[in-house]
């Protein structure tokens, strides 16, 4: 029968199980987990003293596009962010994001994709769309630069069921007036103004 023996607080603690895959840790913060084998302590998951839950191996990404990307769309060309200008990766845990504009899902599970994109055109009355396209899903948004307006901004979020493996990419699509391509992509060197910024994290 297994058995647990608490021990004074600050020294290691056993437990064992009938002789098999026993194992001994000590730690201050640590998460216990089960590896198959024995009871073992995570270097990344901690808890802190006020209950605080940290992960620095959990998939987690934030990065603004390093510069304009002039005159990419307008003429109904779908255009893949970050594969002009590169991403400036403010952060990315586990490398899931590229400077290309491409997440790629290191494990199966539920992703928050989310951001905001900063366009501006030479004509008005003109629409298009922004999309979030992955391995098996596309969302669609709709934009408008509007009648008194040529710049159109597209804020965004949401929940992406992905397979391990799985890649997710942000376009954006304008159809101007002139049918030309002269709508771009504003972006901004990290810390300055940041126009056009991504992020993303598993959820569960």
């Amino acid at each position: 029968m297994s058995q647990i023996q608490v021990a004074t607080v600050g020294l290691p603690v056993s437990i064992a199980n009938g002789g098999t895959g026993a194992s001994s840790f000590s730690t201050t913060n640590g998460i216990v987990k089960y590896n198959g084998t024995s009871l073992v302590t995570s270097t990344t998951a901690l808890i802190d003293a006020s209950n605080r839950e940290t992960n620095t191996s959990q998939p987690a990404f934030l990065a603004c596009l390093s510069a304009q990307d002039i005159n990419v769309t307008g003429d109904l060309t779908s255009f893949r962010i970050g594969s002009g200008q590169p991403f400036t990766l403010v952060k990315n845990q586990g490398t899931v994001f590229s400077t290309t504009g491409v997440f790629t899902a290191p494990v199966t599970g539920m992703y928050l994709l989310g951001g905001q994109i900063y366009a501006s055109g030479a004509t008005k009355d003109n629409g298009g769309l922004f999309s979030l396209v992955s391995t098996s899903y596309t969302y669609r948004q709709n934009t408008y630069g509007g009648a008194v307006s040529s710049t159109a901004f597209n804020n965004f979020a949401t929940l992406l069921p992905m397979t391990a493996g799985d890649t997710a990419s942000f376009y954006f699509t304008m159809l101007s007036v002139a049918n030309a391509k002269d709508w771009s992509i504003y972006g901004a060197a990290l810390g300055t103004e940041l126009y056009t910024w991504v992020y993303g994290y598993l959820v569960c």
